[in-house]
């Protein structure tokens, strides 16, 4: 468990995520500034992976897969680069994505997402081995918002897990930070930056946002990843999108029947409607290479 570096990304990190989500992490700092026990759950030794038809069992082992399986693998929870606690990182759902693709017996993947967002750096791994695919790759799930709606959006469909709780889109980026000062003086330690004058811009947005001046750090750091995330969603969903629906790229979150109304989800159906249009589709993929 890497607390530095889970620590690190609370304290300074730049988030694509659901706040109410994101603030649970605040209270995992604190615990970690005041040395407090975390509680947390293990891992698994790797990731739970299921390979199906929609007749047949699950296997959860690529190489017991039936031709023609369906690969799903799980794109959970608060998303970071790197594995941590009781969850896996980007990096290593990329891995299992990419070895899915060297499968023959692999026909489709499913990316069984259900995340409020996370952490900015925690988007390219997986974006990254999406787009390199031989295969269809869907989207189904019952939350997609924030950086895990950018994950579903490079995917080549979005099918909605239910048309009542499931929720999408939260498209916009949030910077937090814990200012320890105050903590810190009363534990009688100051601390002392130093800048010679050839770095008079060394951390200047996040030195002028401890004193309450967010102007800077919303202009170089959090309004060009936002118009960035835009700019993806715009490229990935096209003509699909449509923009006369207030907030629908600048944060709001919206149940699946707006969520389809705005052409940020495609379809609305159970796992095995989903595995059936993967196979659908790697039909046609297998078609068009042949």
């Amino acid at each position: 468990m890497d607390l530095d570096r889970l620590l690190s990304d609370i304290i300074r990190g730049q988030w694509a995520i659901d706040f109410r989500s994101s603030s649970g992490y605040l209270s995992i700092a604190a615990k970690i500034i005041n040395g407090e026990p975390l509680s947390y759950q293990d891992k698994p030794s790797s990731l739970v992976i299921s390979a199906r038809t929609t007749a047949g069992p699950s296997f959860e082992s690529f190489d017991d897969a039936p031709d023609g399986s369906v690969a799903i693998i799980p794109v959970k929870g608060i998303l970071r680069k790197y594995d941590s606690l009781s969850t896996f990182g980007t990096e290593s759902i990329a891995n299992t994505l990419l070895a899915a693709y060297s499968y023959d017996k692999i026909s489709a993947v499913i990316l069984d997402i259900d995340s409020p967002g996370g952490s900015v750096n925690a988007g390219p791994p997986l974006t990254s081995a999406i787009d390199r695919r031989n295969k269809p790759v869907l989207a189904f799930g019952d939350q997609m918002l924030s950086l895990g709606y950018l994950i579903a959006a490079h995917t080549d469909k979005i099918i909605a897990s239910n048309d009542f709780s499931a929720m999408f889109g939260s498209i916009g980026i949030v910077a937090s930070f814990v200012d320890m000062k105050d903590k810190l003086a009363n534990d009688g330690i100051k601390i002392h930056e130093i800048y010679p004058p050839e770095s008079v811009n060394k951390n200047e947005a996040v030195n002028l946002a401890l004193t309450g001046d967010y102007d800077l750090i919303k202009k170089e750091m959090l309004s060009p990843l936002a118009i960035k995330f835009q700019e993806a969603i715009r490229a990935k969903r096209g003509e699909m999108l449509n923009e006369d629906i207030p907030g629908l790229l600048t944060g709001k979150e919206f149940y699946t029947d707006l969520a389809i109304l705005g052409g940020l989800v495609d379809e609305v159906g159970d796992l095995n409607y989903a595995i059936s249009q993967a196979m659908d589709m790697a039909v046609v993929n297998n078609f068009m290479k042949s």
